[in-house]
C-alpha cells in the first residue's frame, strides 16, 4: 500500500518530480506512473491495482491533464472506489474546462501548485490533507484490497474471519455513529456481509464436528478400554509395522495436543485408534511395547482435558455475555 498515488499528465512531470521528491522527504510513499507504458489490459490493471491500494488520490490539474483520457479515467476508478481526492492546481485553466471537469474534481476543495505559488507552504497543507484520520483511511484501502482480491477469486478463504472480523464489525459500527471520509463501497460492505455469513457458518459446522467427535471418541474410548485388558503381542511382520504406524499417530497426536492443536490431535488419536482395532485378535500386547494403554491413554486425555476444557470456557463465555 502507498500513502499517495499522483495522476498528472506527461507534460507536467517536472513539477510531479518535485512533488514526489517532496513526499519523499516528509516519509510519504507516493505510487506515480513515470513511464506511461501501455501494455493493453495489464498496464491498466495495474493502474487499478495502485488506486486501490492508495490512501491518497492527488490529481494534478492542468489543461493538459484535463484533456488526457487517462487521467480522467484514473479519476473515474479512484472515485468508484470512494478514494480520497485532492486535487491540486499546478496552472490556471478556463472556465470553459472548469464546466467539463471531473465532478469529483470539481466539487473537492484546491491546492494552489502554481508558480507564483509557495510550494513549501501549500505542501505542508497537502500533508495535512494525506494525514487526515489516517487510522480509518489505512483500514478502508485494507478492507478495499481484500474485498476486491474476494470479488475475483470468490474463495471463501480470502474472507475475514475470527478477530479480524469482530475487529472490523466494531469499526463499522463506529462508522454508522460518525461521519468519516472515505466512506465504505457497496463491495466493501457486501464483503464484510459475506464474511460474517461463512463466519457463522464455519462455528456451526464446528459446534457439530465436535459434538460428533465427541460421539466418536466416547464409542472408541469403550473399545479401547477392553483392548486394554486383553494381553496381545504381536507375532508377525506386518504386525509390528502397523502398531509401528499405531505409536507414531499417537506420538504426533500428543505433539499436536501440547501445541494446542485439539482437533488435530483427536482426529489423529481417532485414526490410530481405529488401525489398532484392525489388527488381528489374536495378538498380545508385551510389557515393553505397551501400545494399546498409549491410545488410550492419549486419546482420553486429548478428550477430556482437550475437549471438556475448551467446551467449558466457550460456556463461561456465554454466561459472561448475558
Amino acid at each position: 500500500m502507498s500513502d499517495v498515488f499522483i495522476s498528472y499528465s506527461r507534460k507536467d512531470q517536472e513539477f510531479v518530480h518535485k512533488l514526489n521528491d517532496a513526499l519523499k522527504v516528509s516519509d510519504r510513499e507516493s505510487w506515480v506512473d513515470w513511464e506511461q507504458i501501455r501494455i493493453a489490459e495489464d498496464w491498466w490493471r495495474k493502474i487499478q491495482e495502485a488506486i486501490a491500494a492508495t490512501d491518497t488520490f492527488v490529481f494534478v490539474i492542468t489543461s493538459d491533464s484535463l484533456a488526457s483520457s487517462v487521467c480522467r479515467d484514473e479519476v473515474d476508478y479512484a472515485s468508484s472506489l470512494n478514494k480520497r481526492i485532492v486535487p491540486i492546481l499546478r496552472k490556471d485553466i478556463s472556465k470553459d474546462l472548469i464546466a467539463t471537469m471531473h465532478p469529483a474534481l470539481a466539487r473537492h476543495n484546491w491546492l494552489y501548485f502554481r508558480e507564483s505559488d509557495d510550494f513549501d507552504k501549500v505542501f505542508e497543507d497537502l500533508l495535512e490533507a494525506i494525514d487526515t484520520d489516517p487510522v480509518h483511511t489505512k483500514e478502508h484501502t485494507r478492507l478495499l484490497i481484500r474485498a476486491i482480491e474476494w470479488e475475483k477469486e470468490k474463495i471463501n478463504d480470502s474472507l475475514l474471519r475470527g478477530e479480524d472480523l469482530k475487529r472490523v464489525e466494531k469499526w463499522l459500527t463506529l462508522l454508522e455513529s460518525e461521519v468519516k471520509e472515505p466512506k465504505l463501497t457497496d463491495l466493501q460492505i457486501t464483503y464484510i456481509d459475506n464474511s460474517r455469513k461463512i463466519e457463522d457458518a464455519r462455528q456451526r459446522a464446528n459446534r457439530m464436528s465436535m459434538g460428533g467427535l465427541i460421539i466418536l471418541g466416547m464409542s472408541l474410548i469403550a473399545a479401547l478400554g477392553v483392548w486394554v485388558w486383553t494381553a496381545r503381542k504381536v507375532t508377525d511382520a506386518n504386525g509390528k509395522i502397523e502398531l509401528a504406524n499405531v505409536l507414531i499417530k499417537t506420538l504426533d497426536a500428543r505433539g499436536d495436543f501440547q501445541e494446542d492443536r485439539i482437533f488435530d490431535a483427536l482426529l489423529k488419536a481417532v485414526s490410530a485408534g481405529k488401525k489398532l482395532k484392525a489388527l488381528d485378535t489374536d495378538i498380545v500386547t508385551n510389557n515393553e511395547n505397551n501400545i494399546e494403554i498409549a491410545v488410550a491413554s492419549t486419546f482420553s486425555q486429548i478428550l477430556y482435558i482437550g475437549l471438556w476444557t475448551r467446551l467449558k470456557q466457550k460456556k463461561d463465555r456465554f454466561k459472561a455475555k448475558r
